[in-house]
């Protein structure tokens, strides 16, 4: 009778649970044994890249118990990833586990490095989650006059278009105050726009112009001086501010900084983009991160982990073999002044329904399952 292949996916966030939902989906039962190490919670689901407008926001709709969306098949390590040993094929955690496996997904590679920047704790605003918006929201509701700056890292988790759209849904609120001249949105990028393929370089530009949105390049921010209300550059320029939205860079997590992976020239780990395999081991597979490009937007999350799951069901069961990875992304960016649309994606296409009248603008959440992504408007 065959072992059954172990499979550690290493995260507790809904790539990880997609991929577990998906590999038990696709392989069948006696060849795959699904173990998930992470801490226990609710997930909170990742932004989709899109805004929206609306009046209302209830948080909790945006929480779902790990429980209640993985398989009950999955066995659930109520515990963190300490040292990973590539020649043992194993995982020691931090209370003192052993655990093997045949093939590893690792789905929660990166951590925001907001130490990187001094100051951040003390007066720093993001977009993070649900509630770092809302609290965002409301800081928005009380300005009337002053500098609303939005500060994009090149190794942020959210693409420069992302932090781009964020600027024109800001810049269309406060436009609808009694005195929107005595505020102003500024977008700052710690990197030259041409870095970007000419496609986003484009976008960025078009719509910046045509929203009246000043931009300032490779402004690469060290610190926040918050009793001077300045950000800070590593050069020494600094920028005024009254509120701040910083999107931090990101860094590999503790773990695999310490491990012997090979590394590209980003310092990430370096993936095999054919195979989303790590180069050299051919049974440890990254999500969210493709050779030394940092893309860990929802679109391309869900191509991951579709993809990696047929691979790794491919190899332990009978599923049809996937061939090569193809990368796809797309932005999709809606910054209507007062109107918003109802959304849901299949996988495959995004359907837009009905509109309804709003009062605000805010990123809304994909909803990850193995069933596919589903873009929840809250109108």
């Amino acid at each position: 009778m065959k072992v059954p292949d172990r499979i550690l996916i290493i995260g507790n966030n809904e790539s990880a649970i997609m991929a577990a939902n998906k590999l038990l989906q696709r392989a069948s039962r006696g060849d795959i044994e699904i173990l998930v190490l992470g801490k226990k919670r609710k997930i909170e689901f990742r932004e989709s890249n899109i805004f929206l407008c609306t009046s209302s926001l209830d948080h909790n709709n945006t929480w779902k118990n790990i429980d209640y969306l993985l398989k009950p098949q999955v066995k659930i390590i109520q515990d963190e990833p300490l040292i990973l040993n590539m020649d043992e094929k194993s995982v020691s955690t931090k209370k003192g586990t052993v655990i093997k496996y045949d093939y590893l997904i690792i789905a929660d590679p990166f951590e925001a490095d907001i130490s990187a920047i001094k100051g951040y704790d003390e007066d720093a605003r993001s977009v993070e989650t649900a509630q770092n918006a809302l609290s965002l929201r409301e800081d928005l509701k009380r300005i009337s006059t002053g500098d609303i700056v939005i500060y994009h890292d090149s190794r942020s988790s959210f693409t420069s278009s992302y932090a781009t759209s964020l600027a024109v849904s800001i810049k269309n609120y406060v436009s609808r105050k009694d005195n929107p001249d005595k505020i102003k949105v500024k977008l700052i990028f710690g990197e030259n726009n041409s870095s970007a393929d000419k496609v986003t370089e484009d976008f960025i530009d078009s719509t910046l112009k045509k929203n009246n949105i000043d931009s300032v390049q490779n402004f690469k921010i060290k610190s926040i001086n918050v009793k001077n209300r300045e950000l800070e550059s590593e050069s020494g320029d600094s920028i005024k501010y009254d509120i701040p939205v910083i999107f931090a860079p990101y860094r590999s997590r503790e773990y695999l900084e310490k491990s012997k992976l090979p590394r590209a020239d980003s310092g990430f780990v370096e993936v095999n983009i054919k195979t989303l395999a790590v180069k050299g081991h051919d049974d440890i597979f990254m999500l969210g991160y493709i050779g030394s490009e940092f893309k860990n937007n929802w679109k391309t999350l869900y191509n991951q982990v579709d993809y990696v799951s047929g691979r790794i069901a491919s190899l332990a069961s009978s599923y049809p073999d996937s061939g090569n990875y193809e990368y796809q992304y797309n932005d999709i960016v809606i910054t209507g002044n007062e109107r918003a649309s109802s959304l849901s994606y299949d996988g495959n296409s995004l359907e837009i329904g009905a509109e309804s009248r709003t009062d605000f603008l805010i990123k809304v959440y994909g909803y990850q399952t193995f069933f596919g992504i589903y873009a929840m408007g809250f109108i």
